[in-house]
């Protein structure tokens, strides 16, 4: 009988969960491209093509209503060129209090031209509009699942190193993976939720962290680690989701999202292809004709389902970067330099690197002046110091690691890798660090 009800029990909150699902899409332009040269939805197989941007837009309103998204939805676009995100570029219709839960939603003229216009179509105008050089674009619909509630909606903005860096989460944080979180936030800055605050800080508990909503708590602690990392956002992802790793094989738990720093779109999934929490899709297409788009739900035709624990990337070039492995690589780096993973230590520029009790020498020669910069990263993929980012002159060169973190503390003995960066040449070489 008690394993029945556990049974019974494991499938209501799997309902529960499936339920509170959100959707979102997002999009990027080639950069020869502006919205107006794109049709409009509805005019070939309504929206479910999705073979023009404004599709994966219409995707997400039609999914605002009463019986499923209603507390909300948000859409904002960076303009070309401009990596910071003007105030105005913004649109958000939301929930402002517990009290009016389930009561938000689309009420617009898209799919209804009797009715008036409603924030989604103001912000589509503004969108279409040429002369808005609309780049990339995200929205959301909000089907609230945090505990306790807390208004606003996706997505959410943060503005650092002179960009405006944003995020959409599909899914769910418990409340103990949230205070996780948090505290690690405060472990890397303590003083970071004194200068950053939630964007709708119109609630009373807006300066307890613990009553955001989840998937800003999120996006927050995403971006806590991006900074420490010096703004790679690859790297500094990759240490992030590589601490909540064990969470995502909870049922309770699921991290999927699309994030962007203003120039690229990069998108997460957490969630297995099959079983618990399958149902929390992600699938992305490159078109010729000019865009790239991601959105949730089941792969349409021309779209290709996005892995469990896969990294996908959209430029407005057209490219699309994928890691399949981007929590189990062993090394990891910013994989901007070779547009794409590593098949192997890579020998651009040879690198003799010798025990000097204690710490490690780091021998090269150089043709020409150059940019060079020397990371440490130990065996599980996590940058432990930048010893070197600066220009050096023809000749050779000795870089001594001493041992230390970037806090100056000793690291442990061990297997260590050095990778040295010159222009987009990358050159890696293991050790073993013995003090």
């Amino acid at each position: 009988m008690m394993k029945k009800f556990v049974i019974c029990l494991a499938l209501l909150l799997a309902l529960h969960l499936l339920l509170q699902a959100c959707d979102m899409s997002a999009l990027i332009l080639r950069n020869d491209k502006v919205f107006s040269d794109f049709g409009n939805a509805m005019s070939d197989n309504g929206f479910s093509d999705f073979d023009v941007p404004v599709d994966y837009l219409a995707f997400v309103m039609s999914r605002s209503n009463s019986s499923m998204h209603n507390d909300g939805y948000g859409i904002l676009h960076y303009q070309k060129e401009n990596f910071r995100l003007p105030a105005d570029n913004s649109w958000y219709k939301y929930v402002h209090s517990a009290a009016e839960a389930n009561q938000v939603w689309y009420t617009g003229n898209y799919f209804d031209s009797t009715n008036p216009q409603d924030v989604f179509d103001k912000a589509l105008q503004a969108i279409r509009l040429p002369e808005n050089r609309a780049s990339m674009v995200l929205c959301h619909a909000r089907n609230a699942s945090s505990s306790p509630f807390a208004p606003g909606n996706h997505p959410f903005r943060l503005n650092l190193n002179n960009r405006t860096y944003s995020l959409m989460h599909n899914g769910f944080v418990s409340y103990e993976v949230r205070m996780f979180m948090i505290n690690e936030i405060y472990n890397l800055d303590a003083d970071w939720f004194t200068f950053q605050t939630p964007n709708f800080s119109d609630f009373t508990n807006a300066a307890f962290p613990s009553c955001w909503i989840d998937s800003e708590v999120l996006f927050h602690y995403l971006m806590c680690h991006i900074k420490e990392e010096n703004f790679d956002v690859n790297v500094g992802m990759r240490t992030a989701l590589k601490k909540l790793e064990p969470y995502m094989e909870l049922s309770t738990e699921v991290v999927n999202f699309v994030f962007s720093d203003g120039e690229r779109l990069y998108t997460f999934r957490s969630t297995p292809l099959m079983g618990m929490n399958s149902a929390y899709k992600l699938s992305f297409r490159a078109d010729e004709s000019g865009f790239s788009a991601v959105r949730t739900g089941v792969a349409a035709a021309a779209e290709t389902e996005i892995l469990m624990k896969e990294m996908v990337v959209l430029n407005d070039k057209g490219g699309v970067e994928r890691y399949p492995d981007f929590l189990d690589d062993p090394v990891y780096y910013s994989y901007r330099f070779s547009g794409g993973p590593p098949s192997g230590p890579q020998r651009s520029l040879p690198i003799a690197p010798n025990l000097s009790h204690p710490g490690i020498s780091i021998t090269f020669k150089l043709e020409e002046a150059a940019q060079i910069v020397v990371n440490i990263y130990n065996l599980k993929g996590q940058k432990v110091r930048c010893i070197n980012s600066s220009v050096l002159a023809k000749g050779s060169h000795t870089i001594r690691w001493d041992g230390s973190d970037r806090r100056g503390k000793p690291v442990s003995r061990g297997v260590y890798y050095i990778e040295l960066i010159k222009d987009k040449q990358r050159t890696i070489s293991k050790v073993i660090y013995s003090r």
